[in-house]
């Protein structure tokens, strides 16, 4: 994205996949959010990242669609829900707890559990701490805690929900963030 500062694009790139449609998507909330919800006050990478997340979590604690028992875990996705349970990582555990181990309620509770995750990772890594040898690091492709794994990891939730955890667990790993547990078998 020309002309945005280079933790901004890769923050929009995290929460897109790096799908192009869904990076204009971001682009735009973050604009709208800069532009009209709060013109009045400078805005750091870590209070964009909290807004694009949070549009995130309504996005998906109002999607509709599916069998109505898996599809209430997305009812999970409340902010007083998240509150009570620590923040999306701990989400993440009680949505897996909540959904069992066998059948279409666990397929989506291992759906659900990982874009928790996800969030959780993108909101520990866009802080105000992310500096110029972070961005170096995170820019190199190979590298296991790179954009490009996050984004993929974006990519790879609700399709391939065990490699999207490890993915992410890889991810965290790089930057000493807390590791997700591993994905149990679905």
């Amino acid at each position: 994205m020309v002309g945005l500062p280079v933790p901004f694009t890769a923050l929009f790139y995290c929460m897109s996949g790096g799908m192009p449609r869904d990076l204009l998507r971001m682009a735009r909330a973050a604009v709208s959010y800069v532009t009209y919800v709060s013109p009045q006050q400078a805005h750091t990478l870590a209070d964009v990242a909290v807004s694009l997340v949070n549009r995130e979590l309504d996005r998906v604690a109002n999607a509709a669609g599916g069998p109505a028992e898996p599809t209430e875990l997305a009812q999970f996705f409340r902010a007083d829900v998240i509150a009570e349970h620590g923040g999306l990582g701990g989400l993440g555990r009680v949505i897996h707890e909540q959904a069992g181990t066998t059948g279409d309620r666990a397929r989506m509770g291992a759906t659900l559990a990982n874009r928790a995750y996800h969030l959780d990772t993108v909101l520990r890594f866009f802080t105000t701490d992310l500096d110029r040898d972070r961005i170096t690091r995170a820019s190199a492709p190979a590298f296991s805690g790179s954009f490009s794994a996050l984004a993929r990891a974006h990519r790879e939730i609700g399709t391939a929900d065990t490699l999207a955890r490890s993915t992410l667990r890889r991810f965290r790993e790089a930057w000493s963030l807390p590791l997700p547990p591993a994905i149990p078998p679905v």
